[in-house]
């Protein structure tokens, strides 16, 4: 009978093949090349191709993401034809998208599966030319150049773990929501492998373990993330201010400077939450990350504004919030 640990290395070896082995390990131990710049950032944005991708995809490429150093956008496998300009790879999903119904009655996207084949692509063609990785939403828009001033700030080395992010806290182990989630590469580096043999389960959930790092139906990318961290010693780092203001935004702004913690306020979001600012004062000046911008046209707008090229208008908290952020985000 075969034992565990030669069970996860014929795992690993199905998933990544012999070549793909072989190639991960030779790419996540070297180092890399002193040429590069530092803090070279990859921006991974999961998604799913249909008749609006290609406005949604320019607009993305447009704004906020012509500041990663490298993009990829990963879709389920589609005979459409992709203009050539995208950046796109196309994962060997075992799941369809839409052919299964999840707990809460809608279609499941199988956005877990997705990711971590995602992270295996990463780990076997990108590692070696990259210093940090995001996993981002399409309806986020990403300030990147705050990103690697935060990352300058705190002293952090891509060569060390780091899984970092809006930390949530209601859950154990703590994650990162999804809306903008970074790696370190040796955070990918230790995770591959990880996903690479974790247990693949298929068909009805009743009598599922939940807590486990799983490749499973209807499985939550963020907290499956987390599980899977944990089994390589990485656990959720967040990126608050000193002065307990939230650099990456859950909600559009205004939502956060009018949302106030109660000594009743319970749910999900405050749940265990540590001490930090609230309603007016509750967001950095220099955010790495808002959410959610559902159409091209409002990334394309919020663009123009914090860029400078279009003017904030109005008094709201929303506006004067947004123009403080141009002006920092102009410096």
């Amino acid at each position: 009978m075969m034992s565990y640990r030669k069970r996860k290395i014929a795992e690993c070896f199905g998933i990544f093949g012999v070549v793909g082995i072989v190639t991960f390990i030779l790419h996540a131990n070297n180092p890399i090349p002193p040429s590069l710049p530092t803090n070279t950032l990859m921006c991974a944005v999961p998604a799913v191709w249909n008749e609006g991708s290609e406005d949604l995809f320019d607009a993305i490429m447009e704004t906020w993401a012509s500041r990663c150093d490298r993009l990829r956008f990963f879709i389920d496998p589609t005979d459409a034809k992709i203009p050539s300009r995208f950046p796109v790879i196309q994962l060997a999903m075992v799941r369809k998208l839409n052919e299964r119904v999840c707990k809460d009655g809608k279609p499941c996207r199988h956005i877990w599966e997705k990711v971590w084949r995602m992270w295996l692509w990463v780990a076997r063609h990108d590692i070696q030319h990259v210093h940090w990785f995001a996993k981002i939403d399409t309806d986020s828009y990403v300030f990147v150049n705050h990103f690697k001033e935060y990352i300058d700030e705190q002293g952090m080395r891509s060569d060390d773990a780091h899984y970092f992010g809006h930390k949530l806290y209601y859950q154990t182990p703590h994650y990162i929501s999804g809306v903008a989630t970074f790696y370190s590469r040796e955070a990918i580096r230790r995770l591959a492998p990880q996903l690479a043999a974790m247990p693949r389960e298929y068909g009805a959930r009743e009598d599922f373990q939940h807590g486990r790092c799983v490749d499973r139906d209807g499985a939550t990318e963020e907290r499956t993330s987390s599980l899977c961290l944990r089994e390589v010693g990485i656990y959720a780092e967040d990126t608050v201010t000193d002065e307990g203001q939230e650099r990456i935004l859950l909600w559009r702004p205004q939502a956060h400077l009018e949302k106030k913690r109660l000594n009743t306020s319970k749910g999900w979001y405050w749940r265990n939450k540590p001490s930090i600012k609230t309603d007016k004062e509750c967001c950095s000046d220099k955010p790495i990350a808002f959410h959610p911008y559902k159409s091209p046209k409002e990334l394309r707008k919020l663009h123009a504004q914090v860029t400078g090229k279009e003017p904030v208008v109005g008094t709201s908290l929303e506006a004067r919030y947004l123009e403080r952020v141009r002006q920092k985000n102009l410096v």
